[in-house]
Order: structure tokens, then sequence, then C-alpha cells
């Protein structure tokens, strides 16, 4: 997709001196890529610890039934996003969903939490979604 010299230095980071596999380190470089080109003035971080507490599932099918693209491989990690609108640090789980070891879909979205019945609550937000094109982000 995109490709710059310090995202090559990431990911030789993420493979070489981390030790994770291809496909987390692919999906934290287009992470950070996706926040760079299409959320201007927020900032994404994440640590190393969560890079490396990456989950990844193969033979998956699809990225989700509300967004059905095609995808082989999906990778699911924790994240923070800082907001320039709120003005402070929001936690994130990232899904990035891979096809022919390439990132086709990315998707932000806060943590699943435990309701309690305790009164009716402003549902969360939708989660945000970005698709990788031969052109970049949509």
């Amino acid at each position: 997709m995109l490709h710059a010299a310090p995202d090559h230095d990431y990911f030789n980071y993420l493979t070489k001196k981390l030790h994770v596999g291809n496909e987390v380190a692919r999906c934290a470089l287009a992470i950070t890529q996706a926040v760079r080109l299409r959320l201007a003035g927020h900032a994404f971080a994440q640590s190393d610890s969560e890079v490396l507490a990456a989950s990844v599932k193969h033979r998956t099918t699809i990225f989700s039934i509300g967004h059905p693209i095609p995808i082989d491989t999906a990778v699911v990690m924790p994240g923070s996003l800082y907001g320039k609108r709120s003005g402070h640090w929001q936690n994130l789980r990232v899904r990035c969903g891979l096809r022919n070891h390439r990132v086709r879909v990315i998707e932000f979205s806060r943590p699943h939490k435990l309701r309690v019945a305790s009164g009716a609550r402003a549902p969360l937000p939708a989660p945000r979604y970005f698709v990788a094109t031969a052109n970049g982000w949509m």
C-alpha cells in the first residue's frame, strides 16, 4: 500500500526486535498510516506490550456482517487514541482484516465492557472503518 522509510524501520523493529508475526506487524504499520492520513490532529499510541498482546485469527472469511469485506486473517489489538475535540486519551480496540498478506480494512472501536442494567445509557458510537484501496485509505 503506502511505504516510507520510517515505516520500514518500524516494521523491522516489530518483526526482528519484538519477534511479532508478519500479520501483527503489517496491522500495526497500517494503523499508524491510517491515523496519520485520515485522522488529522489525532494521535494514536500503542505500546510494545499492546502489540505483543495482539490476537490473530486465521481462516476468517469476512470482516463483519455489517461490513462484508473478504479477508482471511483478523488481528485484534488494544491501543489509545487522543481526540482533538475531546482533549483526552481513549482506550480503543483495533481490528485489522488482511487478505493475501495485505491489510484490507481497519476498525477502531471502544472495548466492550459489561454493563449493569441500571437505567438507560447512551449507546456506544458506531465503529470507524478505514478501507484500504490501491490508492491508499478511504
